[in-house]
């Protein structure tokens, strides 16, 4: 048992050991929660500027064909953010919701904008049923 001990428990108690040191000595969460940040602010784009071109049919005044389902869905209130008749106004929004989330990745007023962008975000998947039924 000592051998066992001193061969394989040792190095990974040092190991671990060692980890939490790494991880709880410095203030390295704040960067990785930057990260993290920019991370889901460019995913959050990548979404909004592929579906660009489709905005009206996936999600605005085009997409009255999935308003049966769209009445099943929990959050109500949040689809009324991008309920529009009007292209441009929808397309207003649209780019203001694209605007947020440039403002979440590059940092700025990040409370605020995390708030802005997950309703926004929420608001307009929520008017796409067919998307958020992915498995």
């Amino acid at each position: 048992m000592d051998l066992l001990r001193l061969h394989v428990l040792a190095p990974v108690l040092s190991w671990i050991r060692a980890l939490e040191h790494w991880m709880l000595s410095e203030r390295r969460a704040l960067r990785g929660l930057a990260a993290t940040r920019v991370l889901v602010g460019i995913g959050a784009l990548g979404i909004l500027l592929s579906s660009f071109p489709a905005r009206h049919v996936v999600w605005g005044p085009g997409s009255f064909w999935v308003e049966p389902m769209r009445e099943t869905g929990d959050f109500d209130v949040l689809t009324g953010l991008f309920a529009t008749d009007s292209p441009l106004v929808f397309t207003l929004e649209y780019l203001a919701l694209i605007a947020v989330a440039v403002a979440f990745v590059l940092g700025w007023r990040t409370r605020v904008m995390n708030v802005l962008l997950v309703l926004g975000m929420t608001g307009l998947v929520e008017r796409a049923p067919t998307d958020r039924e992915s498995g």
